[in-house]
């Protein structure tokens, strides 16, 4: 029987202190939506939103649906216009947050050691980011492993429940 390791990203692989990555991920993500949007409001309809997706036990909605389903009422434009703006800031910009997550010493080789015995890998963190995301985060965890190994990453495209929810 093939043993599935559950990993998760934050203070598991990467260092990441929370409150500061939260103030300079908002800053970030303002900044860059100040031209279309008054970026309090717009912060203030992703908390909304990531409230929604925390709370959320309906198993028939990703917590993609859940928070487009509160944001988008709030925010000044649909999702498909939103889209390439979402994917712009994640592409480009979001990664200036790297800094802040350096990777948990050991970690690399604890992947490394997991791989060479065959275990399945999954990342089982909190699915409140889109992939591209988490897999940024991935990446600054500077494992030496592709992406494509691990056979799940939690994400809010997929996931229909976030932590602490039991069903997650």
């Amino acid at each position: 029987m093939k043993l599935t390791l559950l990993i998760d990203l934050d203070d598991t692989l990467i260092s990441n202190p929370m409150d500061r990555f939260i103030e300079n991920y908002f800053k970030l993500f303002g900044g860059f939506i100040k031209d279309i949007a008054d970026p309090q409001a717009f912060i203030q309809a992703i908390l909304k939103g990531t409230d929604a997706m925390l709370a959320n036990q309906d198993p028939n909605k990703t917590l993609r649906e859940v928070f487009n389903e509160i944001f988008f009422p709030i925010f000044p434009m649909d999702e498909k216009e939103a889209q390439p703006i979402f994917d712009q800031f994640y592409s480009e910009i979001f990664i200036q947050l790297k800094d802040l997550c350096p990777p948990i010493p050991g970690a690399q080789q604890f992947i490394k050691d997991a791989v060479v015995t065959g275990h399945e890998l999954v990342i089982a963190t909190n699915p409140i980011f889109p992939l591209l995301a988490i897999e940024h985060r991935l990446n600054w965890a500077e494992l030496a492993v592709p992406i494509e190994r691990f056979s799940l990453i939690t994400n809010y495209e997929t996931s229909h429940y976030a932590k602490p929810h039991p069903s997650y």
